[in-house]
């Protein structure tokens, strides 16, 4: 007998282990592509009034189309005090004219959390500026809705601003 075929063979690599390593650190890297992905995408809440809001959503549209119609623009300047944060709207015609005498509100939502979302109503403080009082505004992303109206109560004029505190 020959003592070399009795020897059991201890140099052959077995790749089993490598593959298994590789496979779970290829789950992982996937996983973690797809957290990394999600959390750069914008993260709205479903409503919990979204039956109310489709039967009001014809005339947000043609408040839409009417706003880009008419030219008007609105500019948001938040103002962050001690236990409030004052939002200023700035509203102007086409032709840069101060617009007065509107009558409106300023919505505040974060898409995080709708807990914190807010809305109160415009008040002018003096020609083609207005003013709303909220809550303290928490640092993150927000979206600030702001809507005038005529004098049936429909939307003329519906302006969205996204931003960061």
């Amino acid at each position: 007998m020959n003592m070399k075929e009795s020897e059991p063979e201890t140099s052959r690599f077995n790749i089993w282990p490598l593959g298994i390593v590789l496979f779970f650190l290829m789950v992982f890297a996937v996983n973690a592509l797809f957290i990394w992905k999600a959390s750069q995408q914008p993260s709205d809440l479903v409503s919990s009034d979204y039956y109310e809001q489709s039967q009001a959503y014809e005339q947000v549209i043609d408040a839409q189309r009417m706003t880009a119609k008419s030219g008007w623009s609105a500019k948001v300047t938040p103002i962050h005090e001690a236990d409030q944060t004052r939002m200023l709207v700035d509203v102007q015609d086409a032709n840069g004219e101060k617009l007065s005498g509107l009558k409106g509100h300023l919505q505040a939502y974060r898409p995080s959390d709708s807990s914190l979302d807010e809305t109160v109503t415009l008040h002018e403080i003096e020609a083609g500026r207005y003013e709303a009082l909220l809550k303290r505004l928490l640092r993150g992303s927000w979206k600030i809705t702001i809507t005038f109206e005529n004098q049936e109560g429909n939307p003329v004029f519906i302006q969205t601003h996204p931003f960061r505190i």
